[in-house]
């Protein structure tokens, strides 16, 4: 198998289990916070960028089932749980996608591309949950605003603080573990050649047989 799929793969299977790790990590950080913190688009955004946007797709998937697993919806489930399952696992796997295919678009500036793939997945993320209680759980919503206004109330109450907790999170880590990982794979792909080289010298000259 050639080195760049078992890499992939690799890389792939690391970042799941991560996506796992730290959505457990935010349901219990949710306890002790007044916010609930996640930084599961930060592997989604990595594994789309690096791998495939089907990769963050399946990362933005992955995260979406974790969140059902363990009840972090689970208001929302109780209300109308049809609409639940879908607005997770959509917004999940679209951000992954979005992420994968903004990068590859923007492929001519690597900062840029990464950049950008930072900043779009917790948009389409977030995004998508506003129009899902929109046009889903809005009864639900604003039972919970009381007095206030509905809008008003999702954007600061709901998911506006999360978003650009997300958002910061994403365009700072994100690219900083992308360019680790470009690094890295600079080094391996160098020593790869090197070794090539030698062997090919050895060759030569008679040393290998």
């Amino acid at each position: 198998m050639p080195r760049w799929k078992i890499f992939r793969l690799t890389l792939t299977a690391i970042l799941t289990a991560l996506v796992v790790i730290l959505q457990f990590v935010s349901n219990i950080s949710s306890a002790f916070l007044p916010v609930s913190i996640t930084l599961t688009l930060v592997p989604v955004v990595i594994g789309a960028v690096s791998c495939h946007p089907l990769v963050g797709a399946w990362l933005g998937f992955v995260g979406g089932v974790t969140i059902l697993l363990t009840g972090a919806g689970e208001p929302f489930f109780t209300f109308n749980p049809a609409a639940t399952i879908f607005i997770v696992l959509l917004k999940g796997i679209l951000s992954g996608l979005a992420a994968g295919y903004i990068s590859r678009f923007l492929r001519r500036n690597r900062t840029v591309s990464i950049f950008a793939a930072a900043a779009i997945a917790p948009i389409i993320n977030t995004g998508i949950f506003f129009v899902g209680c929109s046009m889903f759980f809005m009864d639900l919503v604003s039972e919970w605003a009381g007095s206030q206004n509905v809008a008003i109330y999702m954007f600061t109450a709901l998911a506006g603080i999360n978003f650009v907790l997300e958002f910061a999170f994403n365009i700072i880590l994100a690219p900083t573990i992308k360019r680790i990982l470009d690094a890295s794979i600079l080094r391996d792909y160098n020593q790869h050649k090197k070794e090539m080289r030698e062997e090919y010298i050895q060759r030569k000259r008679g040393d290998i047989i």
